[in-house]
């Protein structure tokens, strides 16, 4: 379940299998008409009232995926990106939590496409353990 307002949070934590969490800006929150994730310090407080609601409702709190985006700009090979600080904040999320990392890809042109999945494959996710 989608919804970075506490009403998501508090439905993903009674009925849902994963939490699908946006980091955005003020104005992208208002664009996207959900409540702003301003970072990961946010973040990490939205995936504790997360992990205690679900507890709260007597689920375990393992058993609710968190699942997050927004984080990183559009990926694309052609303008390159620093994998070393990635895999850092790929380490950072784990650690505060998140289960999986959605990111978004160029597709423009399907070369370009597949060339930035491959190395973000082998620069970043390889690597990540």
């Amino acid at each position: 379940m989608h919804g970075n307002a506490s009403w998501g949070l508090e439905r993903a934590a009674r009925y849902g299998d994963g939490w699908f969490g946006v980091i955005t800006t003020d104005q992208l929150a208002r664009t996207m008409r959900t409540a702003p994730i301003n970072g990961f310090g946010e973040l990490a407080r939205r995936i504790d009232t997360l992990r205690t609601s679900t507890v709260a409702h007597g689920r375990d709190a393992r058993t609710v995926e968190v699942v997050v985006s927004g984080h990183w700009p559009l990926l694309d090979v052609r303008h390159g990106w620093d994998s070393n600080r990635m895999r850092d904040e790929v380490a950072e999320l784990n650690q505060m939590g998140v289960d999986r990392v959605v990111v978004l890809v160029c597709g423009d042109d399907p070369g370009a496409s597949e060339d930035t999945v491959r190395r973000f494959g082998e620069e970043v996710i390889s690597l990540c353990g």
